[in-house]
């Protein structure tokens, strides 16, 4: 069935923010630095959850993301990767990222 439907009240869609409080909360922590210059989530994130995250974080202009591989036996597995976020630092009105190791990825 393709078509339109045609509503008796408006149906209000909510931002990401609203409807992930949690997420919201999380990046406003690591933008005020409480967790220093940047984060890795312990475990590797879902493809709808790291979309999730990542859609976020593209929406606010001090933080940035990349993806670090993980080491195991399952290394050269592309899908086998830990969501890292990083506060921009801001010096002189230049943005900087912290210096990134030579395995990560980023996007």
């Amino acid at each position: 069935f393709i078509g339109m439907m045609e509503l008796d009240e408006p149906l209000t869609i909510h931002s990401a923010n609203l409807r992930h409080p949690l997420v919201k909360k999380l990046l406003d922590a690591i933008s005020a630095g409480n967790y220093g210059d940047e984060i890795t989530f312990h475990d590797v994130l879902g493809e709808i959850d790291s979309q999730l995250v990542v859609s976020m974080v593209k929406s606010r202009d001090d933080l940035e993301w990349l993806y670090v591989p993980v080491s195991g036996d399952n290394a050269e597995d592309p899908h086998n990767r830990k969501l890292r976020i990083v506060r921009k630092v801001r010096s002189n009105d230049a943005v900087e990222l912290p210096e990134k190791a030579e395995n990560e990825v980023a996007v």
